[in-house]
């Protein structure tokens, strides 16, 4: 039996991926791409869901700005045709605002797991490889 160790696991890892991407027909240059995404995510996940949270912050805060500014003009006179439309404005926006709302407690959530299963990787990499003998 193999020791399990963390070049073994990501051997077989790539492997895996690699044979079933040419299953699905991803091959040559798109193949090599997609293998480049895999790892680049397995090494900067955290990173990446970080640049992606901060610019969901930033979505979510201007989207807020546009709702207040469309709140302020709806409390002035305006002619029926521009109340309406800016009520829909409005109704999109508050849709987009809590959707990334959802994306960013998403992000968190799938964060979280991929960190749980890196500390049970690092766990599984420490443990003995003791395999009694029957006789």
């Amino acid at each position: 039996m193999h020791a399990i160790t963390k070049e073994n696991i990501t051997n077989h890892k790539k492997t895996s991926l690699s044979e079933s991407l040419e299953e699905i027909g991803v091959t040559g240059k798109s193949k090599d791409t997609a293998i480049s995404y895999e790892n680049f995510s397995q090494k900067c996940q955290s990173s990446s869901t970080q640049i992606i949270r901060g610019a969901t912050v930033k979505l979510f805060c201007d989207l807020i700005n546009d709702i207040n500014i469309i709140r302020s003009e709806l409390s002035s006179e305006i002619d029926t045709d521009r109340e309406k439309m800016l009520r829909e404005d409005k109704l999109g926006l508050i849709k987009l605002a809590l959707d990334s709302y959802d994306k960013v407690n998403k992000a968190s959530l799938s964060d979280t797991v991929v960190k749980l299963k890196k500390h049970e990787l690092k766990k599984a990499e420490n443990k003995t490889d003791f395999i009694p003998e029957i006789h």
